[in-house]
């Protein structure tokens, strides 16, 4: 699977997804479920894209723009720990 259909798809995920729903896991999780074969840090990459696209898009929904905004800390957190 392309990384740019990863992309695609985690950028769909966090804008379909309900604000209360959304966290690191979720979007680790869809990345993995997609291409299991994913390097951590090819996935992180994508992840950072794919959040930094959506964040702007939220500027003004304060809400939805700190859940999303948390995500890579969430995500630098778990690889940090997973290692």
């Amino acid at each position: 699977m392309s990384s740019e259909y990863l992309y695609v798809k985690i950028i769909e995920y966090l804008t379909n997804l309900k604000t209360e729903h959304i966290m690191a896991a979720s979007v680790i999780y869809q990345g993995l479920e997609d291409n299991p074969w994913i390097t951590k840090d090819e996935l992180r990459g994508i992840v950072e894209r794919a959040v930094n696209s959506v964040k702007d898009i939220y500027e003004g929904d304060f809400s939805r723009y700190g859940k999303i905004s948390q995500i890579m800390l969430q995500v630098n957190y778990f690889y940090f720990f997973s290692s």
